[in-house]
């Protein structure tokens, strides 16, 4: 899977994802949004990834999740 450019991805897709995460952003420390699409078997999957809020907050939040889908992983 490979991060698409932003500006890259579908524009009124864009905008529709920032209108929700500027929407419920107020309401949080931090807020990310992840979007995947699979665009073609050449390309493959790509994602574009939209945050606001307090990016250690985002990045701790993201480590705990793939530190406790490892542990399933490795228990599964």
């Amino acid at each position: 899977m490979k991060e698409q450019n932003i500006n890259e991805f579908n524009e009124e897709l864009v905008k529709l994802l920032e209108s929700k995460l500027d929407e419920i952003a107020p309401l949080f420390d931090s807020v990310i949004i992840f979007v995947t699409k699979h665009e073609n078997e050449e390309v493959g999957t790509t994602y574009i990834k939209l945050e606001r809020g307090n990016s250690f907050a985002n990045f701790g939040c993201v480590k705990a999740w793939t530190d406790k889908e490892k542990i399933m992983t490795d228990e599964g």
